[in-house]
């Protein structure tokens, strides 16, 4: 038998780990309880296999283990309870799931969930600031009253103590692998069909196994919205580098369909470019903006920075027609095709160095929603 935990062994506990708020808490709320709980277990685990690891090395000595667990991606800090009149500490524990779990029994078992996510959120400001935070496991009106609240957090507590989430054990993208996994059944549960907003991981898997594209391979797509596909084969910095430069060459065709006047040829090939390229550097920002954002606030922080992305193109766009009418329509798409070739190259460069070439080479996502904006047959 493998000691390999696999996505399933995950998802199936993601799950029912979920009837524990079923009936108590909206679908659309329960899920952040579950994900923020398999996150905490992933961390804690991960720095356990990692203090064992160091203890081999260092013995008892705790100063050491504690310098090298501080370079961790995750820190976890300790918590501290003191008498309020002695000022002696009555308790202290490390801010992590396992002393969460030795505490199951006790009477404020929520407000000691939302102390240690408050600790490991403090200690983690940099990537972690405001991703707990309106998370509340001491919530009388999400959770119910103190004695129900309390199994049902222990029963949510039991539920993931069976995983062993040990990094030699799990992909680090399992709880990537989670959040989409409890959207599909959250989707077919509501009647819905989650593949309408991204395409499902394995069907991006497949296809780009399959596909293997190698040097001078020709690659069709006739059913559209190889956005994500490309993206899991090729990680997101290529295919955006490539969007864009497509969308720049499409307006050098739309000033040569201008200067050709009517050409129903030419038009029909134009604007299929343009959907395939509008459709891959959409696909390909979408992939970028969503990786910038916390899983907490997604939505609002995905939001905030596409209206920052599109407020100069909206801007300059608002005087298109007045520039068209004083350089006519060829030139226009010309100085159109430079300022997007220059901002397109200054924004990859910039990411780039901002990046490194790991973090290019590995900014692969799958499960994205592809455009609809790609509708015909396209051949690279």
């Amino acid at each position: 038998m493998s000691d390999q935990v696999t996505q399933q062994d995950v998802n199936s506990t993601a799950w029912a780990a979920c009837d524990t708020f079923r009936g108590v808490v909206d679908p659309a709320q329960y899920k952040d309880y579950i994900l923020v709980m398999l996150f905490l277990k992933y961390i804690s685990d991960q720095w356990a296999d990692h203090y064992a690891e160091y203890q081999k090395e260092y013995g008892n000595n705790e100063e050491r283990i504690r310098r090298k667990l501080e370079r961790e991606r995750f820190t976890l800090p300790y918590v501290e309870f003191k008498d309020e009149k002695t000022g002696a500490v009555t308790d202290r524990f490390l801010a992590d799931f396992h002393a969460l779990y030795a505490r199951r029994k006790a009477a404020n078992l929520g407000e000691l969930i939302n102390i240690v996510l408050d600790h490991i959120e403090e200690a983690n400001k940099a990537k972690l600031e405001g991703v707990f935070r309106n998370i509340d496991f001491n919530s009388e009106a999400n959770l119910g009253k103190t004695k129900d609240r309390n199994r049902r957090l222990e029963n949510l507590l039991g539920d993931f103590a069976k995983l062993d989430l040990r990094p030699s054990r799990v992909s680090e993208d399992v709880i990537g692998d989670t959040y989409i996994y409890l959207i599909e059944r959250f989707a077919s549960d509501a009647g819905k069909k989650a593949g309408e907003f991204y395409t499902p991981k394995q069907v991006s898997k497949l296809l780009a196994q399959l596909a293997t594209p190698k040097p001078g391979d020709r690659i069709c797509d006739p059913t559209c919205g190889a956005g994500g596909l490309l993206i899991v084969r090729f990680g997101i910095m290529p295919i955006l580098f490539i969007g864009g430069a497509a969308s720049a060459a499409t307006n050098l065709l739309f000033a040569l369909l201008s200067s050709l006047g009517a050409n129903l040829n030419m038009l029909v090939v134009t604007i299929s470019c343009d959907n395939f390229s509008s459709g891959l550097a959409t696909t390909a920002v979408v992939a970028y903006l969503s990786s910038l954002t916390s899983l907490k606030f997604s939505a609002t922080q995905y939001a905030l920075l596409s209206s920052i992305m599109l407020l100069l193109p909206r801007l300059l766009g608002g005087y298109s027609g007045t520039l068209v009418e004083k350089v006519g329509y060829e030139q226009f798409f010309v100085l159109t095709t430079l300022l997007g070739s220059q901002s397109h190259g200054c924004f990859s460069l910039t990411n780039l160095i901002a990046a490194g070439p790991i973090s290019a080479a590995n900014s692969k996502v799958s499960g994205l929603r592809t455009s609809p904006g790609i509708r015909s047959t396209a051949e690279w």
